[in-house]
């Protein structure tokens, strides 16, 4: 439960006193509405596009635009690819050609952020494992209230069909 009158200077350190706050949830806040818009996948098209209108507006010297033509290349190859299976005529082509070109963006775009989640949550298990910055117990202790919370349920069920015995699962 969260104290209203806890000033926001006092969450850096306020996980230690007990009131359950601190730097991630102050973090988590800040960005909730800011993950909330990115979610939408109205959102997510309009970037997609975005990003594909600056690839295609980049010379073609730049890395940019290197992986424009990249990507255009496998756009046409896919589009020859299709038309193989069936008729693709001049309307057909633009919307496979539109499409398509969303699609691997969309899926390369998917593939870098989870290289990125995965490199950050490999740098944390480092982190912890050399106690980097003092940083063992607050990575222990946010894991271990994680995985009580997902054992919970478990728990409750199973020990309300009587297969736990006298064992009591304490309330949360």
């Amino acid at each position: 439960m969260i104290n209203s009158a806890i000033p926001i200077t006092s969450w850096l350190t306020s996980a230690s006193r007990g009131y359950g706050l601190g730097v991630k949830a102050m973090i988590k806040t800040l960005s909730a509405p800011f993950r909330a818009v990115m979610r939408f996948p109205l959102v997510q098209f309009a970037f997609v596009v975005v990003v594909i209108l600056l690839l295609q507006s980049a010379e073609e010297g730049s890395l940019a635009g290197t992986v424009f033509a990249g990507l255009d290349k496998l756009v046409d190859e896919t589009l020859r690819w299709a038309s193989s299976l069936f008729v693709v005529k001049t309307f057909t082509k633009s919307w496979l050609t539109f499409g398509f070109m969303i699609a691997y963006v969309y899926v390369a775009c998917w593939l870098i952020l989870s290289l990125c989640g995965a490199l950050l949550r490999l740098l944390i298990d480092v982190a912890g494992r050399r106690n980097f910055l003092w940083s063992r117990n607050p990575i222990a202790r946010a894991r271990g209230v994680a995985a009580y919370r997902a054992w919970l349920p478990l728990a409750r069920a199973y020990f309300a069909a009587g297969l736990g015995g006298e064992i009591c699962v304490a309330a949360e």
